[in-house]
This record gives structure tokens, sequence and C-alpha cells, in this order.
């Protein structure tokens, strides 16, 4: 058990666990040498206060709690279990710091039992329930024992008691703790429900993770932050300085004052972090998803905030990251983080803004209410921070956060669950998420949001993700935007969506007309802006197009989507090397993704590199594009390697023919660009025309793809740019470009 502890707290690197710094041995004996920490036991400190008849005050009580909590949830992180947490084994390490130490009964997971079955281990009044029944247990037992040792501080007594070792397993297995504030009245709100949470006799019961007992207390602590008031004792000198110094530090802010900038805009700028969920079930997974997403939007509409979008914050589901490393990650001066537990008709929300920089707590809140009430809870969250960072809110603003979109949570319920399909972008889940909105309208046909989803479905159909012609597709898309925004007219989702759809029908001022409502009833909708930018570089304003796509970077800094575009952009404008520059940098994050490829192989044949060097990443495309198995990549592989890119492309349009599946969204692009390639231009436009009479939404990108450059000067070239209502472009210097 000594080599264990060893082991375990080495691996252990936490400011609120004790280091240790080597294991020595002398004349056979064994021992550890751990950091020194003057400040003794915590159990020492409490009965030192207890023999002057003073209690520890409460914020040292808050924030010792909030550090051994942290402390434990680091080691259970690491499959760790103290097992042996108590006030002996809290060290004080000065200037209002605890440390964790003794690991002697450490459990790692993995780890032979050392102890036969059924013994117990750790000190008997700090014991859970299931320690004393000698049964297995995990980190919801250190969670009992920081309950224990909560209610220690706080009262300055145990909270179970006997004579012996019997009669106190009998207390904690069955009886019920005095409540703390019966103890002492004065506490704060919330810390007795905490106490009585981490005491919970079925370990179900309490908090499931260290984390979530620290978010807890963090909230209490916010609540009380503020609160106690400096008592100056008047004298004249001071008071005289104090004036001295006044007038110096007027004088000194209005002469080198800078003005107001970067610094507001920052603490304007707020991640919402994925809610953790606590429900216990894989299947609210969903809920807590669609908390985030749906507090994340109600924020996005106060234009005085800038909004970190979904696709950047999901990345930081279940991180371990701290709040400063994520807000320097996205450029965010603010972070709000929370959990949400549903249980029936009931739900459990807790929420805290926290400064990135300071890991100051600005705001908290818990929120136990009726499901029913889940809307006021979401307007309540954005309208409080938006007061704790000053931002202001509009009476317009303040309306659209108020206004709840279904009066059926039945319906809300299935449309969080479409959402979360939907987000999945696959072909497994894409018809699950269509039924799920088909149903929520079914409840309730007012819920524009819905009526929405099922668009979106539709819009990003292309017959992969579900089995729809195109045609059909749009078709479906357009009646279910026209829906939401005959019951809505102020949905920015929607505008959104029918900017897609427009952009597809080539009714260019309609769908920058829509792509600009959306961004003025919601300007962190970073989709909107992305989406708008390929407009602009669709119709040839590329330096528009730059602006709006570094603005939705901005909003999802780390989303691949929406940073590709950027690399599209360029690609539009025929800067290949900058497009090139732009993909590279996206595939060094994120390895192989589709959009980021498709972008440089195009930049490549733009730039018309080597064809050794275009080969790989074409093939690597091809089979992410096209349904390929291994033969197929086989066969074109030989093919290059007996004739070059000709080869392939003749290797590579036999495969089609063998796999023919006429009129869904690839086939169809992958025949034009194919003969395009081949050089035969006629069939090349035979099947582009085709697109168009298929309201093939993916024509729009005819100029820029680099395998129609073989096409430019054709008249059949400018009469198809004709037909998608667009002019010539005029292209710019590609040095120009920002």
């Amino acid at each position: 058990r000594f080599e264990m502890e060893a082991r375990s707290v080495s691996a252990l690197n936490h400011p609120g666990i004790a280091t240790i710094h080597d294991v020595e041995s002398t004349e056979g004996q064994k021992f550890l040498v751990l950091e020194y920490l003057p400040g003794g036991t915590l159990r020492s400190h409490l009965k030192e206060l207890g023999s002057r008849d003073r209690e520890l005050p409460v914020g040292e009580l808050l924030d010792y709690g909030i550090q051994m909590a942290e402390a434990l949830a680091h080691a259970h992180e690491n499959h760790i279990v103290h097992r042996d947490v108590k006030s002996d084994n809290v060290m004080l390490a000065g200037e209002g710091r605890v440390k964790l130490t003794d690991f002697g009964l450490a459990k790692l997971r993995g780890a032979a039992q050392l102890t036969k079955s059924g013994s117990t281990l750790g000190t008997a009044a700090y014991m859970s329930p299931e320690q004393i029944r000698g049964e297995e247990v995990d980190g919801r037992a250190d969670i009992f024992s920081l309950g224990v040792v909560l209610y220690e501080m706080a009262t300055m007594r145990m909270p179970f008691r006997g004579e012996h070792d019997a009669a106190l397993a009998y207390s904690i297995v069955n009886e019920e703790p005095a409540p703390v504030r019966t103890l002492r009245p004065a506490l704060p709100d919330g810390f007795d429900a905490i106490v009585a949470k981490c005491l919970a006799k079925d370990r179900a019961e309490r908090y499931q993770s260290a984390r979530d007992v620290a978010s807890a207390l963090k909230a209490v602590r916010a609540e009380i932050s503020g609160s106690v008031k400096t008592v100056v004792k008047h004298s004249k000198l001071p008071y005289a300085a104090a004036v001295v110094v006044a007038v110096v530090a007027v004088v000194a802010f209005f002469l080198f004052r800078t003005p107001p900038g970067p610094v507001n805009e920052k603490m304007h700028t707020i991640a919402v972090l994925p809610f953790a969920n606590l429900g216990g079930e894989g299947e609210n997974e969903y809920f807590s998803d669609g908390m985030t997403e749906d507090i994340l939007t109600h924020l996005a509409k106060i234009r005085d905030l800038k909004v970190i979008s979904r696709t950047s914050v999901m990345q930081y589901k279940n991180t371990k990251k701290t709040i400063r490393q994520i807000g320097e990650e996205l450029n965010a001066g603010v972070v709000l983080e929370g959990s949400v537990r549903r249980a029936g008709d009931q739900v459990r929300i807790t929420a805290q803004l926290i400064d990135a920089a300071t890991d100051e707590h600005l705001w908290a809140e818990s929120y136990d209410k009726k499901y029913a009430q889940i809307f006021e809870i979401q307007s309540d969250v954005a309208q409080k921070i938006a007061a704790a960072l000053e931002a202001t809110l509009s009476p317009a603003e303040k309306a659209r956060i108020e206004t709840a979109p279904t009066s059926s949570t039945e319906g809300y319920t299935l449309y969080l669950k479409g959402r979360y399909l939907w987000n999945k972008r696959s072909p497994l889940t894409m018809p699950s998420a269509l039924r799920n909105f088909q149903d929520a309208v079914a409840i309730d046909s007012n819920y524009a949001l819905a009526w929405t989803g099922i668009a979106d479905c539709y819009l990003v159909a292309f017959g992969v993700y579900l089995d729809v012609p195109p045609a059909e597709a749009v078709d479906r898309s357009e009646e279910a935007i026209r829906r939401a925004l005959a019951i809505d007219p102020d949905l920015a989702e929607a505008y959104s969506s029918l900017g897609a759809l427009l952009t597809g029908e080539f009714k260019w001022e309609e769908s920058e007309n829509a792509f600009k409502k959306a961004i003025e009833l919601n300007p962190g909708y970073a989709t909107a802006r992305q989406w708008y930018a390929e407009l602009l570089f669709l119709t040839g304003r590329f330096d528009e197009s730059i602006a709006q796509t570094r603005k939705a970077i901005e909003l999802d800094p780390i989303s691949p989507i929406i940073n590709a575009n950027l690399g599209w952009c360029y690609l539009a404008a025929k800067a290949g090397r900058k497009a090139l520059t732009q993909s590279d940098k996206i595939l060094e994050a994120e390895p192989g993704f589709l959009d980021a490829l498709d972008c440089k192989v195009q930049a490549m044949v733009l730039m018309k590199v080597p064809e050794q060097d275009l080969f790989p990443l074409l093939i690597m495309r091809d089979s992410a594009f096209l349904p390929l198995g291994a033969p197929a990549c086989g066969r074109l592989r030989d093919a290059f390697a007996s004739g070059g890119l000709k080869s392939y492309w003749r290797v590579r349009l036999d495969i089609l023919d063998e796999n023919s599946k006429a009129g869904t969204l690839w086939w169809e692009g992958a025949y034009a660009e194919n003969y395009a390639q081949l050089g035969d231009a006629d069939k090349a436009f035979q099947y582009l025309t085709r697109l168009i009479g298929e309201k093939n939404p993916l024509l729009t990108y005819f100029r820029v793809w680099g395998f129609y450059e073989s096409l430019r000067g054709d008249p059949r070239y400018d009469k198809l740019v004709s037909m998608m209502n667009l002019s010539k472009i005029q292209y710019p210097n590609p040095e120009s470009l920002p």
C-alpha cells in the first residue's frame, strides 16, 4: 500500500494536492518525502478555533471546500479514489490555501486488491455507508467524506456520533444528521443543501462528481462575494492622504487614459461551455446539449455581446482544460459553465459566469423548477448575464429573449433531440432528426424553430444524408421555411436557412436580403455570416466575403467549416496559393476534414501542380466523396502508375458507370468534373446543365472549382454563368486580398 501511495500521489499534479518529492529508504525503512506545509492540519486549526470559542469564517469555509473538491476532482479524473478524506488529511498551506495529503488508502483503477474482500478502509467518523459495509467504492465515497469535513468546518462538530465504532457505523448508515443551519443559522442559503446532498446515504443521490460539488460551492461563494465591508478607522492623516491620492488618480486618469477598446470588447465576448449532464442517463445528453445551445442562442441575440458559437465550444465537453486556457484559446473574456439535471417533470440547473483571466466568479445562480418553466430559466440566465457584464439590452432584444418558442414542453423535448441528432451530420442520424422535428410540429404546428429544423434537414440532404432527390429536398425545405417565417417573422435561423436556399436557386439579391435580415436579428449567428460570405464570393465580392468570414471566425474560432470557408474565399478569387495555405492550416488541426481537403485539391488543380503531388490528395478526396472501396482505389492507383492522371480519370469514369446512381448529388457533379478533366467539354456541359434542372445547389460553385478552369473561354461557359443569373467577374491581384 505504501508503494501504491507513492505511485498514486506522484501521478497527480494539482495545487490542492501535497507534492511528493521522492521515495527514500534508510536501514530498510521506506519513507516518502513530501513538501513541507507549515500550517498544520485543518483538524488542529478547527480545534484551536474551538478552544477560543470561535468559528471558521464563512469565506474560508467555502474557499477550503472549493479547493478540496477541486483536488478530489483532479484525483478522480486520474482514476484515483482517496478513501480517507478527513480534516486530519487536509493541510493548511498559507495564504488561504489548503492541500489534500495522505493517499495511503488510495485506490487506483485496475490496481490489485490489497485487502481481503469485505474489509473496511478509512477513518470511521468520515466513512461512507458503502465503505462501512465493505462494498466496492468509487469517487462518490470521497464526496460523502468531503460532506463530513464541510459539516465539521461549518459547525465545529461531527455529523455522526457514537460511543463506539459499532454505534458510529449504525449512525452513518441509518441516521440523518442535524441540518447545518440549525447549528449555525448565519450560513448562506444553499450551503446546507450542498452538505445534505454530499451526505446522502444512497450514492446515486449524491453529487456524481467532485467537480459538481466545487461548482455548487462556487455558486454560494459568488452570492456572498462583495457583502463584507472594510471597516476604516477615521484619522485625519490617512483621510488627507486619501484625498491627495484620489486627486492624483483623477488627474492621471484624464491625462493618460486610453479609450475603451479591446478590453471592454473582450469582456463582452462570452463562451458558453457545454452544460454537464448530471441526470445519470446517456439519453439525457440531448437535454444538456440543448440547454447549452439555447442559452447560447439567447445571448447571441444581444447585439452588445459577442458569443462564441456552438461548434467551437462543444469541443470542450468533458474537458480537463482550465477556464483560463479555454478563454485564451477562444479569445473570450468570460466563460459560462453549468450543469443540468432532469428527473421527470423537475429540472435543476446551475450556472456561473467566470472571468476567464482571473477565475473570478461574476455571477452564479441555481434553479430548481418544473420542466414547464425551462424557457423562463433560459431567459433569466441570459438577462442576468447581460446585467453582470453591463451589456446594453434593447427592448426588442429583451422581448425576443422572453418569448417562449413553443407552448409544448413535449414538442421542445423532441426539438432538442432533433437538433442533437442533426448536429451529428450523419446518414445514420439525419432521418431520426427529421422525424423528431416532424413530431414536434405535429404536437405544436406553430413551433417555428421545429419547422426550421425540418428545413435544415432537407437543406443539407443532397441525396447523402437523406434519400431524397435534390429537387424534392429543395421544395420541402422551402415549404418548411415559409411555414417558420409565417409563424415568427423575426426568426433569424429561418432567414439564414432561406438565404442558403435562395443561393442555390441563383436568387442572389433575395438571398443577400435574407442573410442581412438574419444577421440584423441575431448578430452572433456565425452560420448566417458564413453562408452570406459564400454568396459574396460566388458573386465576385471577394473583400466583403473575406471580411464576413473573419467575423464568423471571431464568433466560432475553432469551427473547421468556417475556417475552411476562408480558403474557399481565396479559391473563388483565383488566389490559389492563399487557398492552399489556409487549407493546410485546417488540415493540420483536422486531418482529413473534407471541405478543407476539397479546397486544397481544387487549388492545386488551379495552380497546375505536378501530377505526382496532386494524385495522393485526389484519391483521398474521391474515397471520401464517392463510395469507393479498396478494390476501386486499387484500380485508380494502378491507372495512375501506368498512365498518369489521364488514365486515372478514364478508370474513374468506368467506376462511375459501374456504380451509377443518377440523380444524387455527388454522382452528377463527379461526371461533370470527370469529363472536364478528360477534355470532353460537350459531356461536361451536358451534366452541368442537368444540375440546373435538378435545382442542385452545388452548381453555384461552378466558377470556383479548379476542375472547370479548362472550360473557361467556351461560349457555353458564359451561357451557364448567365443561366445562374451571374455576371462576369473581374478577378483581383491575389496579393491585394486581405
